[in-house]
């Protein structure tokens, strides 16, 4: 794989970027706008650093700063640490370019201890640190002290095949102090508007059964999320978890939810089936929009943001802690303690 920008010693690369900014001005021979309102720093595997690259070009015109991407690879046994340095322009309506810094530190596998030590001094002073880690997440906690200096972590991306959403909720769970993302959870937000406005308040107290249609093997981050909004807004009480189906109560009355999932490459909500009393409500995504019908009877069609850079800016423009977000995880945590509760009392049941 080529590494975009200028290969430059890992001590040295204040030195080349301020080289680099030297020579874009004097190349273009017009104003550079050198603007930084973030610290953004990425944690991805070596393999989808061309995606992220891609991504984080449509992102940083918008949000201009300093971005480190640490890009890990785990076919490569070398202690050894290589760094690439570029600028990224942005040309704005009234000519004048926008650009933000581009640093790529390429790990190999025993050189991962490295990660904080060589990323902290790189940070501008008197801005936000924002962590975006998309490596797994029981490594995140091996790194405290980068933690303890970042003001917003970002988990989950459009790049992940498969999650283990227990590990992940009380992983996020655990983290303090610091304000929480989470690119699935801006990926469900026109989903969970459209139901908001969709569904007579009443009627949701009503609800009898949930389908959520995902792509991919398992259930998809946004269909998990979305059940833990779900249940956490209405107040549901876990009773049952297996394969494929969830039971809650609520008020005497009990809700099932079921997972069904469709082979396809990336994982993602593609509609959401509703049953209340004697009327069926579909949700489902085309193309760029979310349709909603009603007993197979069309009501209405809202926009669906479906690109990736649109919905990680989204995430980077949020400056409070989404306590709807974290009360959903709260939700999911409770379930899976139930499931948990049910593994042990059937383990005791064996061994008597």
């Amino acid at each position: 794989m080529t590494i975009p920008g200028k290969k430059v010693p890992v001590d040295k690369i204040e030195k080349h970027l301020h080289e680099i900014w030297e020579q874009k001005a004097s190349e273009l021979k017009q104003d550079l706008v050198r603007s930084s309102t973030i610290n953004f720093c990425v944690t991805c595997e070596l393999s989808l650093l061309d995606k992220i690259l891609e991504l984080l070009h449509h992102v940083v015109p918008y949000h201009p700063g300093r971005v480190v991407v640490a890009a890990f690879d785990e076919h490569n046994t070398s202690e050894q640490i290589t760094a690439h340095v570029y600028t990224y322009c942005h040309e704005k309506a009234d000519q004048k370019r926008i650009c933000s810094e581009m640093i790529i530190l390429h790990f190999g596998k025993n050189s991962r201890q490295h990660l904080t030590g060589l990323i902290l001094p790189l940070i501008l002073p008197n801005l936000p640190l924002y962590l975006w880690w998309m490596l797994s997440c029981d490594q995140l906690m091996d790194y405290d002290s980068l933690l303890k200096s970042t003001n917003r972590l970002i988990v989950n991306s459009p790049f992940l095949r498969a999650v283990d959403m227990e590990t992940l909720v009380e992983t996020v769970l655990s983290v303090e102090e610091i304000k929480l993302s989470d690119y699935a959870w801006g990926r469900i937000t026109n989903w969970r508007e459209a139901m908001a406005h969709y569904i007579d308040p009443d009627s949701l107290q009503h609800i009898q059964q949930v389908t959520l249609f995902s792509s991919g093997e398992n259930p998809a981050l946004d269909a998990w999320l979305f059940v833990g909004w779900l249940a956490s807004r209405l107040s549901w009480t876990p009773k049952g978890i297996l394969s494929g189906r969830l039971t809650f109560s609520h008020k005497d009355q009990r809700i099932d939810v079921l997972f069904e999932n469709k082979e396809r490459d990336n994982q993602h909500l593609l509609a959401v089936e509703i049953k209340v009393g004697p009327d069926q409500l579909l949700f489902r995504s085309q193309q760029n929009s979310i349709q909603i019908l009603k007993n197979d009877q069309f009501l209405a069609s809202i926009p669906l943001t479906t690109d990736p850079g649109q919905i990680l800016s989204n995430e980077l423009d949020v400056l409070f802690q989404d306590r709807i977000y974290l009360q959903a995880l709260e939700k999911l945590s409770e379930l899976f303690h139930f499931k948990k509760g049910i593994r042990k009392d059937e383990e005791q049941h064996h061994t008597y």
